[in-house]
């Protein structure tokens, strides 16, 4: 499902994030095996947010795929918040130094930050790293 204007799933987010990356993204991190090992216990919702819309997605033991309101609640749920330029610095292949991550982008960066679900995050951290690397090499990312 293609990124939001508002929270749901419809319309379009930056470009880093349109439609036909998302499911690229998608089938690219359900297909990783390494993920696939190391997120078999992992189930949580990665929100991004920039200043537009909201993407919500659902990583459930190695599926990655939009978070619908019929998976449930009581799932954690880490929310990452940022401008659209930085998501895009974020999301290439070739990311500048402290851009790399969402643990450096957080750290060193003004408009990128983890506004909820920290704790989570630790829990996760290796999951969430894949995720977002395999988005940054996922073809059309960041362009």
């Amino acid at each position: 499902m293609p990124p939001t204007d508002t929270p749901g799933n419809a319309g379009i987010g930056p470009a880093a994030l349109t439609a036909p990356w998302v499911d690229q993204w998608t089938a690219a991190v359900t297909g990783n095996p390494e993920i696939q090992v190391a997120g078999r216990w992992s189930r949580l919702r990665i929100a991004v947010q920039w200043e537009a819309g909201t993407l919500e997605m659902l990583f459930d033991a190695g599926t990655f795929a939009p978070y619908q309101e019929a998976d449930g609640g009581g799932i954690e749920r880490v929310v990452f918040k940022g401008s659209e330029a930085a998501w895009r610095s974020m999301l290439t292949s070739t990311p500048a130094p402290r851009r790399n991550d969402v643990l450096a982008m957080d750290r060193h960066h003004d408009d990128f930050a983890v506004t909820s679900g920290r704790e989570s995050l630790i829990r996760h951290l290796r999951i969430i790293l894949l995720v977002f690397k395999v988005g940054a090499t996922t073809t059309g990312a960041g362009r």
